[in-house]
């Protein structure tokens, strides 16, 4: 999801939305992941500043992935919250999203945070 900021600055603060994501095509690239069965995103924006923009996510998925042992296909529920900030500028001690051409993409952001809650490793139940 892509917002130009001046559509951004024109919403209620705080603005919530909620929405369905297909992220097949990104995550199945990776080697332990072999389906995406839901994504489901909620969550509010609030304008920080005249330059910076916060949002508040609830990520919601469903992966299919390799059980390390066995190599069998295991379901693996995620459920998390999240605080994504964008902004004009960022230095490097920033996790700061960088906003170019006067747009918010939601949609990398949200990637990246699915890929930093992944288990390390995936045990199918009784594989042990």
């Amino acid at each position: 999801m892509k917002w130009a900021i001046p559509q951004l600055r024109k919403l209620a603060k705080p603005f919530s939305f909620e929405y369905d994501y297909d992220l097949y095509n990104e995550l199945v690239v990776k080697e332990d992941i072999k389906d995406v069965i839901k994504c489901h995103i909620k969550g509010e924006y609030y304008e920080v500043s005249y330059d910076e923009y916060l949002f508040n996510l609830n990520i919601d998925i469903e992966l299919v992935m390799v059980c390390s042992v066995s190599l069998l296909d295991v379901n693996v529920p995620l459920n998390f919250d999240t605080q994504i900030r964008f902004s004009y500028s960022i230095d490097d001690s920033s996790d700061d999203y960088l906003i170019t051409k006067d747009t918010i993409n939601l949609d990398e952001a949200v990637l990246s945070e699915i890929v930093l809650n992944l288990p390390l490793k995936v045990v199918k139940e009784g594989c042990l």
